[in-house]
């Protein structure tokens, strides 16, 4: 399975994001736990591309390419800003950073994707997340456990 979606730099948008993700969870037949992660990672990313990649310029575009292959999923998104290196991003969990109210989205995008990945270019950055089903992290099923 492969999909597309291309939006416009307005955060509002976000929200179109989402059918996508679902879609690819239920496809890749995620359980809620790689369900979440994946939705968290996607969402975050889409939301980076759009306000810090091309500052909710109307006039640039956020492009989401996606993939199902083999059960694990992949996400990559596409925006026209400047770019960025992960790597010098400063450290949510210093303390000078903790009470800071944005600045953790990258690190949150590590912590839950199997893989993460970023290209910057002059015209753009390409942010590569890939998920992986974890069977063993999902929770127990309601009925199976006689509650």
């Amino acid at each position: 399975m492969y999909l597309t979606l291309t939006l416009p730099s307005d955060p509002a948008r976000i929200a179109d994001a989402e059918p996508l993700v679902n879609r690819l969870a239920t496809a890749a037949q995620f359980g809620p736990a790689d369900r979440d992660r994946l939705m968290l990672a996607a969402t975050e990313a889409i939301n980076n591309a759009l306000l810090h990649g091309n500052k909710s310029n109307p006039e640039k575009i956020v492009t989401i390419d996606a993939a199902v292959d083999a059960g694990a999923v992949s996400v990559t998104v596409r925006d026209q800003g400047t770019g960025y290196n992960p790597d010098t991003l400063p450290d949510p969990l210093a303390p000078e950073n903790l009470m800071k109210p944005g600045g953790r989205g990258v690190f949150l995008m590590r912590a839950v994707a199997d893989e993460f990945a970023v290209e910057t270019s002059p015209t753009g950055t390409t942010l590569r997340l890939v998920f992986y089903p974890h069977p063993d992290e999902q929770p127990p099923d309601e009925d199976a456990t006689g509650d």
